[in-house]
């Protein structure tokens, strides 16, 4: 979030510790994946990067909230798969925020270069 130009944020980097919070974590982190999407959905609009799956990773960040939300089943089975897909999926999730993440801090380093020359 914090890569995000402040026009470009939905919300405010602090707010993504909300998740830290016991149960209202469970919802919160909903939150943060919407809205850390539409950042970076923005945030390469407003530096003219022409990125498709700028919020592709949205869809893995959602399943793999949904999966946190799973681990309450009363099945240990079920809980056990819950567990297995959630971890990859999440470990997908960072991977795609990352790439993001290192897209805009390499595009971000040009601009202002090119700035200063």
């Amino acid at each position: 979030m914090q890569r995000c130009a402040p026009v470009s944020r939905t919300m405010t980097p602090e707010k993504v510790w909300l998740v830290l919070i016991p149960f209202f974590g469970l919802l919160w982190q909903f939150v943060v994946v919407v809205n850390l999407a539409k950042s970076l959905g923005n945030e390469f609009a407003r530096l003219g990067i022409s990125r498709s799956d700028a919020r592709g990773s949205r869809a893995i960040g959602l399943a793999s909230c949904v999966c946190n939300c799973c681990l309450f089943l009363p099945s240990p089975v079920l809980r056990g798969l819950v567990v297995v897909v959630g971890f990859i999926l999440w470990m997908a999730y960072w991977a795609g925020i990352s790439n993001c993440s290192r897209l805009l801090e390499t595009h971000q380093g040009v601009t202002e270069a090119s700035s200063m020359a």
